[in-house]
């Protein structure tokens, strides 16, 4: 009981040294869209505000307005929203004229925009918010997904989800639950396929010619396992039939399965201490 209200006290005296640094009303609080009008989120409409700042004030002061936009056109003229919502940001053709933003800076921390690395995962946010041209706003989460994040029965693939709290990316939630490791938006998460295990030369087959542009596998052997890379291409044919071009995309290998393997006809020879590998229908000619 004591340990816990020391650390209630201890949170009390220092927990500013821990949050996301807070954001002055102004450019760093703005949002990089505009929170557009739907009528129904409508709270009050105004022109006689000169600045977003005096937008922002108003807002702040309304208890049913949570995000204000302000425009200002040709000549002086200007429009300050009150909005209930933005579920619907655009993008306004002279920025300068355009602002939206939260209606207290000094609780909502947005999220620095995503950099995208090759070979990434791609997020996207709620209210089709691009996280890549925007900051993600205090409360919006974002998701992704990757072919080769099974659940932990491996019936399904795992889709991700982490929410901005005040500056900060939660902890990423994997549903369903997944031995996939995903880190937050702002880290690199590479979307790469499962390993796809070659033990034989599925050219010894009869009718099968199978290649890939860097694996040879003419020397695959439950002794010198070989994996198709994940970034080159492969090609089966049955019999001079094109029957499967084999690739890695979004973390899900194309037209083939690594739990069965390469074959035209008849299942692959088995891995010594693996189970048989089960024959498809007889509509599928990968297996």
């Amino acid at each position: 009981m004591l340990r816990s209200l020391l650390c209630v006290v201890f949170l009390a005296l220092y927990c500013d040294a821990f949050r996301a640094p807070r954001v002055e009303p102004g450019p760093e609080c703005w949002f990089q869209y505009v929170c557009g009008s739907e009528g129904s989120n409508l709270v009050s409409s105004m022109s006689n505000k000169d600045t977003a700042k005096a937008c922002y004030d108003e807002c702040a002061g309304n208890a049913d307005c949570t995000h204000f936009s302000f425009r200002e056109f040709w000549g002086g003229r200007t429009v300050c929203d009150l909005l209930s919502s933005c579920n619907n940001q655009e993008q306004c053709s002279n920025g300068a004229s355009c602002t939206s933003g939260p209606n207290d800076c000094s609780k909502v921390n947005p999220c620095p925009m995503i950099t995208y690395t090759e070979g990434n995962v791609i997020w996207s946010c709620d209210g089709l918010l691009d996280p890549y041209l925007n900051q993600v706003p205090d409360g919006y989460t974002c998701h992704t997904t990757c072919g080769g994040w099974k659940s932990q029965d491996g019936s399904d693939t795992s889709k991700a989800s982490s929410t901005c709290e005040n500056g900060v990316w939660s902890t990423v939630v994997l549903q369903p639950a997944s031995d996939a490791v995903v880190n937050p938006p702002d880290m690199d998460t590479v979307c790469a396929c499962e390993q796809f295990d070659i033990w034989y030369n599925p050219n010894d087959e009869p009718g099968a010619d199978f290649y890939c542009t860097k694996t040879d596998f003419s020397d695959a052997s439950p002794d010198l396992i070989k994996q198709i890379d994940p970034s080159e291409e492969c090609v089966l044919m049955c019999d001079n039939y094109l029957v499967a071009n084999v690739g890695c995309q979004n973390g899900a290998w194309l037209e083939a399965d690594p739990d069965l393997g390469i074959a035209c006809y008849s299942a692959p020879p088995t891995l010594p201490g693996n189970p048989t590998v089960t024959t498809p229908p007889a509509t599928s000619t990968v297996v």
